[in-house]
């Protein structure tokens, strides 16, 4: 817990799983962009909780086909840009970087899974307009964000598992647009919505169950079911 700073030999191409998990002084991590050009493995809860990458740009190389579990929570990364190639966003990977602000996905992602992008406070564009192969969006999945809207048009033939509270405390989110179409999603889950400023809902039509809280809001901004 006392490092403060790490220098990366040049032959570095993979880090395993826990290699800095909880060095809570970690901010400065020299070499890191040459590893992330040649990168073979990410390991698991990787860089979870320190503090590195302040005004890091972050790049997923194409070779890197999942980012694993907490692989980067709680760092303050500036940005991540995700090539061609990634297929899984693991368990709360991106969760709690305070500065990313925009994401974009690539036409290979399949799965984001629970918490991926939780509580990262900045983040207010989520691109996924490429996703034509997306399956599963996870629990709490972007939980606490200031996102503005959502289009689930471009995988509404391939979606078909959504978690608990993906938009759960998304309070600038006002407009969802597709969500009518996921004909193979049939519930709003638990706190799908809550607290979010919707002015219109529409639902998929094979819906059989509401879930507590899916559209909670008492400043409801509401005008059409």
């Amino acid at each position: 817990t006392k490092i403060v700073e790490v220098t990366l030999p040049s032959s570095l191409t993979r880090m395993g799983g826990y290699v800095f998990n909880r060095c809570s002084k970690l901010a400065t991590i020299n070499g890191m962009e040459g590893f992330m050009s040649r990168v073979k493995e990410l390991g698991e809860l990787m860089l979870n909780g320190t503090l590195w990458g302040e005004g890091f740009d972050l790049v997923i190389p194409a070779n890197i086909t999942t980012v694993p579990r907490y692989c980067f929570f709680g760092t303050k990364i500036a940005s991540v840009t995700f090539n061609e190639g990634l297929t899984v966003l693991g368990e709360r990977a991106f969760g709690k970087c305070p500065n990313i602000e925009s994401v974009t996905f690539p036409s290979t992602l399949t799965n984001l899974k629970n918490h991926v992008f939780e509580s990262c406070t900045k983040l207010e564009s989520i691109d996924v307009s490429k996703c034509t192969k997306l399956t599963e969006i996870g629990e709490y999945c972007f939980e606490n964000s200031k996102i503005t809207s959502f289009d689930f048009t471009p995988f509404v033939k391939t979606f078909s598992t959504l978690g608990n509270g993906v938009f759960n405390g998304c309070k600038s989110l006002a407009t969802v647009i597709g969500f009518e179409l996921c004909d193979k999603i049939n519930s709003v889950p638990y706190k799908m919505f809550n607290l979010c400023p919707l002015t219109e809902i529409n639902f998929p039509k094979n819906i059989t169950s509401i879930g507590a809280y899916a559209y909670f809001n008492h400043k409801s901004t509401l005008t059409e079911i």
